[in-house]
């Protein structure tokens, strides 16, 4: 089993999940599945941004042990790696403010809709 260590006295701190290549290959093939059907595709523009707003909810969560074990793991201060790790969740949640706005304004040729749409 594999664990991440504190690089000061090689304290285990959490195991690190590993996986075979087989078990690689079937995620993979999965998450191919997954696209393929247009799951996320189908979905309407709120149902995605409710799902970007959900996974910025839950990275805030685990925010702080994210940016600590990042810390400890790499010898980066845990200030920086907080701003990192604050970053993700701010991502999603921006993803979630933007998506379904339209603007319209006035272009040197003519009117322009510009309409945000979700990642992906």
């Amino acid at each position: 089993d594999a664990w991440l260590v504190d690089p000061n006295d090689q304290r285990r701190l959490e195991p690190q999940p590993t996986a075979t290549q087989t078990e690689a290959e079937r995620a993979l093939s999965a998450a191919w599945r997954v696209h393929a059907t247009g799951v996320w595709g189908d979905l309407s523009i709120e149902e995605r941004s409710a799902t970007l707003g959900h996974v910025a909810a839950e990275l805030e969560c685990v925010e702080s042990q994210m940016a600590e074990a990042d810390a400890l793991n790499t010898g980066v201060s845990v200030a920086l790696t907080r701003l990192i790790a604050g970053s993700l969740k701010g991502a999603f949640a921006s993803g979630e403010r933007s998506t379904g706005r339209e603007t319209r304004m006035e272009g040197t040729f003519g009117r322009i809709d510009c309409s945000r749409r979700p990642w992906g």
